[in-house]
């Protein structure tokens, strides 16, 4: 999802289900062409059954990153995981996310300037499963 152009950034995710384990990967990717501020986003998605019906739903906390380096543009992946039911994420055909853009961090460089704003949460702390 574009967040647009002050910062020009964007929230991108993926996800990935093993069906006999019901190991759920959520992957938020963060990108940002500006030097002074970044994304701040999170991916929700749908498990669908093969009826189209949303059996589950997970989602990641929102994370942020600040402003890249200067020269090409910063692509940043936050992973985390989940296991859900494996009955559940048997039934589960397909997977819709929804990359969501909450905001914008402004941080220079990705340096912290101050302790409060080091505090990111990451997916792999907050990823949540609900079985529907």
């Amino acid at each position: 999802m574009y967040c647009g152009n002050s910062p020009e950034s964007w929230v991108r995710g993926s996800a990935t289900l093993d069906p006999s384990s019901g190991f759920l990967s959520l992957t938020v990717q963060l990108e940002t062409d500006s030097t002074s501020a970044g994304p701040k986003g999170r991916v929700v998605s749908a498990l669908k059954d093969a009826s189209g019906k949303t059996i589950a739903t997970a989602s990641s906390g929102e994370i942020g990153t600040g402003g890249k380096s200067p020269g090409w543009a910063a692509i940043r992946n936050y992973t985390g995981h989940a296991t859900s039911d494996p009955g559940t994420a048997s039934r589960v055909t397909s997977i819709y996310l929804d990359a969501q853009c909450t905001w914008s961090l402004d941080r220079l460089f990705n340096i912290g300037m101050a302790p409060s704003m080091t505090r990111l949460r990451s997916p792999s702390q907050s990823v949540h499963f609900e079985p529907q």
